[in-house]
């Protein structure tokens, strides 16, 4: 049942499982929550996009919400792993004199890494300005749901999960980064790839995903319906 009418400014930034061109569905999981709770979904992904283009989605939502936002969703990383973007890491590390008990030590200091090059920099870079433009939203990171196989054309042709990227990682490997960045950084993560019940590579689940012989990567309707439950179990608090 529908919630009243929100006032909630509710932001999405993703990849083509946000996209509004409903890429394998009729209505995404953001339609099914928006109706659920009462708000208009600010819905800012691209197909394809990658972690690296969180910035550029969040600056848009930005200057459409001067006021500011009070839920930013973001949910990407399965292009990441798809493309094969290294991990990286969360910090480097040094050494710096500073003030401590009155006496000046040398201790060991560790800065965020922004590496756009690597999976955990591009995390730090999406996340510190969605800190800084956004600070009075709470921030929820989506991690991918499994993947399937998919056939977009002969020159994009996707093997399902049990497969590894060129770089030898699994998508399981992005998703550990993801939920990494929770501590990392102090949001709440939606583990969608543990909770959501989506499990493309078997056919018993072919009415979740979007095409069961050339798209089992992207959900169907009744697939974003079952995430948007999922979410709304973790998160609906917020949306209300």
């Amino acid at each position: 049942m529908a919630c009243a009418a929100s006032a909630k400014r509710v932001v999405f930034l993703g990849d083509s499982i946000t996209d509004k061109c409903h890429v394998g569905c009729q209505t995404n999981y953001w339609g099914f929550l928006g109706e659920r709770y009462g708000f208009t979904p600010r819905v800012y992904g691209v197909n394809g996009q990658q972690m690296s283009h969180i910035v550029a989605q969040a600056k848009k939502a930005k200057a459409d919400l001067p006021e500011g936002a009070d839920v930013v969703f973001v949910f990407a990383g399965t292009n990441d792993f798809n493309g094969g973007v290294p991990l990286g890491d969360w910090y480097t590390f040094g050494e710096e004199t500073v003030n401590k008990n009155g006496a000046e030590v040398r201790l060991r200091k560790r800065t965020f890494c922004f590496d756009a090059g690597t999976f955990r920099g591009r995390i730090n870079l999406a996340l510190s300005y969605l800190r800084e433009n956004f600070p009075q939203a709470w921030i929820v990171l989506l991690t991918p749901v499994h993947r399937g196989y998919a056939s977009f054309g002969p020159k994009n042709v996707q093997p399902d999960e049990s497969y590894a990227n060129g770089r030898g990682l699994f998508l399981d490997d992005y998703v550990a980064a993801i939920k990494e960045a929770g501590n990392v950084w102090a949001v709440k993560v939606v583990d969608l790839h543990a909770v959501s019940g989506l499990f493309p590579n078997t056919r018993a689940q072919d009415a979740w995903i979007s095409n069961p012989k050339t798209d089992r990567l992207h959900p169907s309707t009744a697939g974003h319906a079952r995430m948007a439950e999922a979410i709304a179990l973790e998160v609906g608090g917020l949306l209300k």
